[in-house]
């Protein structure tokens, strides 16, 4: 594109910024369309039945990821009888 990579943001010019913003308009994916091209993906993998998508349809992980630690990761923490009775005798 003939724009020096060292420059900063700020020094641009208004030409070189919609230059930019054209090349990646033209080359690039992205926004909405880059959103809707991985949901087909995914929706693709789904309806193949393949392994990739039935783990996205459980909302596991992909592959070679340790489940242990990713259980632990989600649980909720545990709140204790006391706790609960605390807050439902508190004074008004």
């Amino acid at each position: 594109m003939g724009i020096d990579t060292s420059r900063r943001v700020n020094e641009l010019s208004d030409s070189e910024v919609l230059q930019i913003r054209e090349h990646i308009d033209a080359n690039l994916t992205v926004e909405g369309d880059l959103r809707r091209e991985v949901q087909m993906n995914i929706k693709r993998l789904m309806d193949l039945g393949c392994y990739r998508g039935d783990r996205f349809g459980r909302a596991l992980p992909r592959a070679r990821i340790r489940m242990r630690a990713l259980a632990a990761d989600r649980q909720v923490p545990a709140v204790t009888q006391a706790a609960v009775t605390a807050k439902v005798h508190q004074p008004l």
